[in-house]
């Protein structure tokens, strides 16, 4: 199985699946919490920085007050593996700026492709199978939602063209 290539149609059906998705976000979710470190924080200066991982994938970020222009608080939250960097400005919370930085880095981690590493993918199946999520399950979900964009892609292709009647 080592080299195997993954289909794309299998790829899109399973990231697609809203059921599977949620699985694999929650299960993000409780290893940033358990990992997380504060390493730096200032209440005078407003800022704070920290770090966690997820299953040996190393994300770094700085949360920071912008008493100077928005008055709202940004984050930066920083993959250190790939060197890919996300930003958000405009939050009202702190802990509302971090968690949609690291939510934000993560969703383009995985489209890009950068979290692929044998420890990040047996731990996310391993959490996953904890929940329940067997190895069986997960095709049967996948499959079923081929069955879906099959359909769809047919529907569209039966409305996009006009029959003429010559």
């Amino acid at each position: 199985m080592a080299g195997m290539k993954i289909p794309k149609a299998f790829m899109k059906a399973f990231l697609e699946n809203k059921e599977v998705m949620k699985a694999i976000e929650e299960v993000i979710q409780d290893q940033i919490k358990s990992n997380l470190e504060i390493t730096e924080t200032s209440y005078i200066c407003m800022y704070g920085k920290g770090e966690t991982n997820i299953f040996g994938e190393e994300i770094t970020f700085c949360v920071k007050y912008d008493k100077f222009g928005t008055w709202k608080w940004k984050c930066t939250a920083i993959h250190t593996k790939s060197d890919t960097v996300i930003k958000v400005n405009h939050c009202e919370t702190q802990k509302i700026a971090v968690q949609y930085a690291l939510k934000s880095l993560i969703e383009k981690l995985t489209k890009s492709g950068n979290l692929k590493s044998k420890a990040f993918t047996k731990g996310i199946m391993s959490e996953l199978k904890k929940k329940g999520w067997t190895m069986p399950k997960i095709m049967q979900t996948v499959q079923q939602q081929m069955q879906k964009n099959k359909k769809k892609t047919k529907k569209k292709k039966n409305v996009s063209k006009p029959k003429s009647k010559l």
